[in-house]
């Protein structure tokens, strides 16, 4: 993921987790100047589009739409996260943190800003250890108050990782775990169309588009001489999933072990 992001949907769906009696919505507004919408705040003297489709966010306004300043909010969120793999977890967090944000957020002066991510929202956090089918887990609750915009943007990235942190580790029903990736960090591959170059894994790459979450690999081809007691390495790329295979060498490796 080049930058994180907010979409449409994204933006609009908050109007749903504030509560109703707030003055003001929330819209995602497209323009030029930006490839991902702007959070823009609105008088609540506007009205949704009367009809929105099961699923859906509604994403019509009426004319008389005025933009106002951004508003402060409080809010909590809650999850939990296998204990074994808590750092693993705050790992992506992070990442997705310092790649930054696409969105913008309008102020109630015409003014734009980016999307910011500001630790100082979360008033208090508080963690939990409980137990699943003798799965262990942390209960992590955030509590936030400060701009609306910010609490989005935490969030999301909580979010965000929680999908595709997801997608790497699984487990059945005695809690053995498995990771679910093809390729693990460590493993040898090939680039599915050559298959006699050895690439290692070094690290996941994450990207996302619209509510697809998609983890690439970050690889360096292996350069050596199976009699020399060195080995050298090529530079360091972002390969799908689609474009790599087992290595022949890699699997030998695996079976002599």
């Amino acid at each position: 993921m080049k930058q994180t992001y907010l979409s449409d949907s994204d933006i609009m769906d908050w109007n749903y987790r504030i509560p109703q009696n707030r003055p003001y919505s929330i819209i995602a507004r497209y323009s030029s100047m930006n490839s991902q919408p702007t959070i823009v705040f609105v008088r609540n003297n506007n009205q949704y589009n009367s009809y929105t489709p099961i699923g859906h966010s509604p994403t019509n306004f009426s004319q008389s739409e005025q933009d106002c300043n951004e508003p402060e909010e409080n809010f909590k969120f809650v999850f939990s996260i296998s204990s074994n793999r808590e750092d693993d977890f705050w790992d992506i967090f992070n990442k997705l943190r310092k790649k930054g944000f696409i969105n913008n957020v309008k102020n109630g002066n015409g003014t734009h800003k980016p999307l910011n991510y500001n630790d100082k929202i979360v008033q208090s956090k508080s963690n939990t250890i409980h137990k699943v089918q003798e799965k262990e887990y942390i209960r992590y609750e955030f509590l936030y108050a400060g701009h609306l915009s910010e609490i989005m943007a935490h969030v999301t990235l909580l979010e965000q990782t929680i999908e595709l942190f997801s997608k790497i580790w699984g487990y059945d029903e005695d809690g053995k775990e498995y990771n679910l990736l093809k390729f693990p960090i460590g493993s040898i591959a090939s680039p599915f169309d050559n298959k006699g170059r050895d690439l290692i894994v070094l690290d996941y790459d994450y990207d996302k588009n619209g509510k697809d979450y998609y983890i690439n690999y970050v690889v360096s081809e292996m350069i050596y001489d199976p009699k020399s007691p060195v080995i050298k390495y090529g530079d360091v790329i972002t390969v799908i999933e689609a474009n790599l295979t087992f290595s022949r060498n890699g699997r030998i490796d695996d079976l002599l072990n």
